[in-house]
């Protein structure tokens, strides 16, 4: 304890500190081939503006998922970078411990802040400690570091398996002003631990879906080591990044059985790699199958006139392309496709008729592969209608989802139902348990085949859940589902919960749909699809085209 206020009286006052002179780490890796070849392999685009931080592996089997992180970082004018990792070995006496020597890698020299770890070393739940010499937490990570970042210096911050919230919040309260503009926090973090790769995926969802809430106080419901091995790290990440309007996105999940070669072991370790960003990062600059749902859509109606107007079709789809990059996107098509249109007198105003050939047009150019018709539109024309356009769809390309259905996507399988009726009589609450197909492979599974199920369910202008879509989402949980996403309310929902125990968006609201108010928007839910069957979600606020359109 004296040392380290010694150290940092010392070093403030400008006279070097007897750490200062003490030689570097001697390097922890033999040969730089894997580090290399990490390097030369990697496709990741550096993101400009750069990140805020970082999660990332330290197991270095999966080196190469280091790089890949580390690779949207790099080119960053970055003044340190603070590296927090679990004290494996725990060997510090203290809830946090940093070095004061620099590094030999491999790759080169990385050099420590010392004034930094010294600012943090005059915290009592800080002390200076050479645990860093073997704690692979920061060596797995440091080559690249001196190979991208060279003369960046770096804060290495070891964090107790056993340290409370109340200490996390002591240690993120003394990494916060070391924490500045031109920092780089990355969190060295392995994820489910000791695992079979089934009850390892099984975990990782599970994390995933916290990390899609976006509440760092959740972290202490999940399990150490089944989850992640350090609760600690992934809390200081979320609550400092959050103090500084970064938002996270998860770049890459795998398990160890990836790099097993044909062998299934028994036991494994995860990864789920992130990057955080002011800015949001696109889906196009992440790894991962991308794939977009959105709301409500029809061009029916006053958007008619819109429809087939080139300047507002050009507009339009500038908008949307922009959101999606164009990944493909699954919507809910409200109303019926004719080649005929009837005349409008002869229609109910809450009836939708439109173009086949105009919306088939919209379609193709906004790259939509999956069409949902499990709405209360879908008979407005009456059941011969609907047989002819979902016969049209199929015939031009579109999987179409129907009621009670489940259709094959390429990284997942959509089923769809609507728990509401306009025809032959209005009704609701029209789902039963029995509407929903059970899983033929239950989980854990791996790989796993997701399970999502597009509802066209709640109160329009109401944002639920109400009890009813607990209901729904009970039963879908017990049937297998992974993900509910719905539709109806004409109000996009603000973020995503868990339902029942499932994650759920309980409304994507109106993706274009001929209504003025401001609030009767939509949201895409972005969903990128992993090799283990893992998925993660975003939800990106769209707006209300239609009236982006009117006031343009």
């Amino acid at each position: 304890m004296e040392f380290r206020r010694l150290a940092f009286v010392v070093l403030l006052s400008g006279f070097p500190a007897s750490a200062e002179e003490e030689p570097p780490f001697p390097s922890f890796y033999s040969s730089a081939t894997p580090f290399r070849r990490a390097i030369d392999e990697t496709a990741a685009v550096p993101l400009d503006p750069p990140p805020t931080g970082l999660a990332l592996p330290h197991h270095a089997l999966a080196v190469d998922l280091i790089a890949e992180g580390l690779a949207l970082a790099k080119g960053g004018d970055y003044e340190r970078i603070v590296i927090v990792s679990p004290d494996h070995f725990r060997r510090a006496g203290t809830p946090g411990a940093v070095a004061m020597r620099d590094f030999l890698t491999v790759l080169g020299r990385v050099p420590t802040d010392r004034e930094a770890s010294a600012r943090l070393a005059a915290d009592p739940l800080v002390s200076v400690s050479n645990l860093a010499s073997h704690e692979h937490g920061f060596r797995a990570i440091l080559p690249l570091l001196a190979e991208w970042f060279p003369g960046t210096p770096v804060v290495t911050l070891a964090v107790g398996a056993r340290t409370t919230p109340e200490e996390w919040r002591g240690l993120a309260e003394a990494l916060d002003p070391v924490f500045t503009e031109k920092t780089l926090l990355i969190q060295s973090t392995d994820f489910s631990h000791y695992l079979t790769p089934a009850e390892s995926r099984a975990r990782d969802a599970e994390t995933l879906r916290f990390l899609a809430l976006g509440d760092p106080d959740a972290v202490v419901d999940l399990i150490q080591p089944d989850h992640l091995d350090s609760k600690a790290a992934q809390w200081i990440q979320m609550t400092l990044q959050a103090r500084r309007g970064s938002q996270v996105a998860v770049v890459e999940t795998r398990n160890s059985a990836h790099y097993a070669e044909g062998r299934e072991p028994r036991k494994t370790t995860s990864y789920i790699t992130q990057v955080w960003r002011r800015e949001f990062v696109p889906a196009t600059l992440l790894p991962g199958k991308a794939w977009f749902f959105g709301g409500d859509f029809h061009l029916g109606r006053k958007l008619a006139e819109v429809a087939e107007n080139p300047e507002a079709t050009a507009f339009l789809d500038e908008q949307l392309l922009g959101f999606t990059g164009s990944a493909p996107l699954v919507l809910n098509l409200e109303g019926v496709l004719t080649d005929a249109l009837p005349d409008p007198a002869s229609l109910h105003p809450m009836q939708i008729a439109m173009s086949s050939d105009v919306t088939l047009a919209w379609l193709k150019r906004w790259n939509v592969v999956g069409v949902v018709v499990a709405n209360n539109h879908s008979l407005d024309l009456g059941e011969a209608a609907l047989a002819a356009m979902v016969s049209r769809l199929r015939e031009e390309g579109f999987l179409v989802v129907e009621e009670g259905a489940t259709a094959a996507f390429p990284e997942f399988d959509l089923f769809a139902a609507s728990d509401v009726r306009n025809h032959p009589t209005p009704a609701a609450n029209v789902l039963r348990a029995h509407h929903f197909p059970a899983s033929a492979d239950p989980p854990p599974a791996y790989p796993h085949r997701p399970r999502l199920a597009f509802l066209h369910w709640g109160a329009e202008y109401r944002e639920g859940p109400d009890e009813r879509q607990h209901w729904i989402a009970s039963t879908a949980r017990k049937t297998g589902f992974d993900l509910l996403i719905g539709c109806h309310s004409h109000l996009p929902s603000a973020r995503q919960q868990v339902v029942e125990g499932i994650l759920t968006l309980p409304s994507l609201g109106n993706l274009l749909f001929d209504q003025g108010r401001e609030e009767r928007g939509g949201a895409l839910l972005e969903v990128r699809f992993f090799e283990q069957g893992t998925f993660a979600t975003r939800v990106i606020p769209v707006g209300n085209l239609y009236l982006r359109n009117r006031r343009r």
